[in-house]
Parts: structure tokens; C-alpha cells; sequence
């Protein structure tokens, strides 16, 4: 699995004999091109864009100049996105707030819209564009969305509690907009503009770091109203034809550690608190052997019992949503 995944190592080195999810994963002494910086104690103080931005490749950077223009750019980029070995994000600059409406009926009317999310910050007038290839990422995506769902409704009462918001677009302080790939809010947040509780982000190609910016934008601009992101990263090897033989999941939190003195320098941070990797035989790989995915009440929800036992997800269930990606990919 190690070689599936190439450099892209864990977030964090875990402690041995961790054996609770309280337990968070603690940071790793060394970095290479796959850590993530956000950490307790880090020095980096970029925007989750800027991070992001950071990572695109200058052929990846486009100078905004007209809508439609940029529509037949990306559509062509989309068409690369499965064999790019850079990832499939793009980074336009020079985009007034008040175009982005105009960007949107643009990729529309070329059919791209659905495979396009966008991320804008008002602030340096630019857009990171994250390209999905189309059925590979929305099966992965939906499928997950699709169990979480059931996993919340096999609980008495909680039928009808909550409501899928799919790849709607937020907006953070009038400057920032974002867009997931599958989100979950309470039915308890009736206005439009509610943020989700559950974000689910996934990337066919791209980079795990860029994921992990995602997780940590969703995490920081949210107020407190996304408790937890899940990110999907599959790992695809190119011969022939493109072959998913990798899948890894991360689970975001904002996290304090309840042992060190709180200051502001111990604030608490996006956090990694449960991985796993699941490789096409559908072994599953947890950062702990005995862990389940475990996804607490009250990170879907804000009112209800302090006492409700969390949404898990077993290895073996696990194993099996993995084996039915494999199967409708192969």
C-alpha cells in the first residue's frame, strides 16, 4: 500500500498503543512534499487558498480574460485531469466577485459545470477550480454519501432529521466561497444559508495535501458549524488505461489536545484524528488495527443526547463500500 500511495505519507505519526479516537494522531518530527502543515505550533499562517494556491503548477495558472474563453480552457482540462500527474486543480486570477455568475452559465452551457467545484477568494480576486472526471469521482462520492445516510437512519428517530445539501456552494464573511462534493447539515439549521455539520470532499488525481486544504478551509471559515470533513483520496495508476488500485480516507476536526495548558498558540486545529487506507482486495488499513470510522452524534447534529452512541463504520462495512467502488470502476 506504501507504493500505491507514492510519497503521501500519514498526517501524523500515531502513538503507540493509541486505542481510543479521543486519542489524537501527534505530529510527525519530519516532512516531505505530503505532509500537512496545520498542525498545533505551526508557524504557517496562509490562508487554507494561498496553501492551496501554492501547490498548483504555473501550466495550471490562468489569467482570467473572458467567460466563455475560460469555459473551453477548463472543458479541455477536464479531458486531461485522468492522466495528469500534477493533480486536477486550476488557479485563475484577475476574477471580480461579480463574474462569477457569469462563470458559472458559462460552464453550462458547456457542459462542464457538474464537473467543475470552485473555491473564490474575494480578497486576491482569484478562483482555484478543482476538475472531477466525471462518473469515477461522482460514484465514489455519492456511494459514501449514500451510507453515511443510511448509518444515520438506522438509529429510531432520526428519520427525516437532516438534509443532504449535495455540492452547494457557502459563502464565509461575504469574501470567501466554497463548494463540497457532498454535505449534511441538521434539520435544526432551516435557513439556506446554514452551513453543513459533515462535509465529504473527494479527489480522483490530485494531490492529498490540496484535500487537506479543503478539509482545513471548510474547518476555519465555517464558525464552528462543520464539525468534521471526510476526504476520499484515490490513488490511480496509469498503464493503458487507468486502473483505481488505492482508496484512503481522512477525518478533519477542529482539535485542542485536553492535555497541554490552553493559550492562544493551543488553539484548537484541523486536525487528522482517523485514517485508513483500503487497497483493491478490500484489506483495510486503519491508523489503529482495532478502529472503526467513527462519526460522533453531535458532528451531525447540534441539539439531542450528549450520551448517543457515534455513527461507526466498522472495517468490514468498510471493506465492503470499497470492493463495490472497485467493482463499478473496473
Amino acid at each position: 500500500m506504501a507504493e500505491a500511495f507514492g510519497n503521501e505519507v500519514e498526517p501524523y505519526n500515531f502513538r503507540v498503543g493509541a486505542s481510543r479516537r479521543g486519542e489524537a494522531i501527534t505530529e510527525s518530527p519530519s516532512w516531505d512534499s505530503e505532509s500537512h502543515p496545520v498542525l498545533s505550533g505551526s508557524a504557517d499562517r496562509r490562508t487554507p487558498f494561498t496553501k492551496l494556491l501554492g501547490l498548483i503548477p504555473g501550466k495550471d495558472n490562468l489569467r482570467f480574460s473572458t467567460t466563455v474563453g475560460l469555459a473551453k480552457q477548463i472543458k479541455e482540462k477536464i479531458e486531461q485531469c485522468l492522466n495528469s500527474s500534477s493533480g486536477c486543480y486550476v488557479a485563475v486570477t484577475g476574477v471580480a466577485v461579480g463574474a462569477l455568475a457569469h462563470i458559472d452559465q458559462a460552464f453550462c452551457e458547456q457542459g462542464i459545470r457538474s464537473s467543475a467545484r470552485f473555491t473564490y477568494e474575494g480578497p486576491l480576486n482569484s478562483l482555484i477550480i478543482r476538475l472531477m472526471p466525471g462518473v469515477p469521482h461522482d460514484l465514489v462520492s455519492r456511494s459514501l454519501f449514500y451510507r453515511v445516510g443510511r448509518k444515520i437512519d438506522s438509529f429510531p428517530g432520526l428519520v427525516d432529521t437532516w438534509f443532504p445539501l449535495g455540492s452547494a456552494e457557502f459563502e464565509a464573511h461575504g469574501r470567501r466561497k466554497k463548494q463540497g462534493d457532498e454535505a449534511i447539515k441538521p434539520a435544526t439549521r432551516s435557513l439556506r444559508t446554514d452551513w453543513p455539520s459533515l462535509v465529504i470532499e473527494v479527489g480522483y488525481s490530485e494531490s492529498l495535501r490540496g484535500l487537506r486544504f479543503d478539509a482545513e478551509w471548510w474547518l476555519r471559515y465555517s464558525a464552528g458549524q462543520t464539525k468534521m470533513v471526510i476526504i476520499v483520496k484515490m490513488v490511480i495508476i496509469v498503464k493503458i488505461k487507468c486502473n483505481l488500485n488505492a482508496i484512503r480516507l481522512e477525518c478533519w476536526e477542529m482539535y485542542r489536545d485536553p492535555a497541554r495548558r490552553v493559550t492562544r498558540s493551543t488553539a484548537a486545529v484541523p486536525t487528522c484524528r482517523q485514517w485508513f487506507k483500503i487497497d483493491n482486495l478490500g484489506i483495510v488499513t486503519p491508523f489503529n488495527p482495532s478502529q472503526s470510522l467513527e462519526i460522533p452524534y453531535h458532528t451531525i447534529f447540534d441539539t439531542g443526547p450528549q450520551n448517543h452512541p457515534p455513527f461507526a463504520f466498522s472495517q468490514a462495512e468498510l471493506s465492503s463500500w470499497a470492493l463495490y467502488v472497485y467493482s463499478a470502476l473496473s
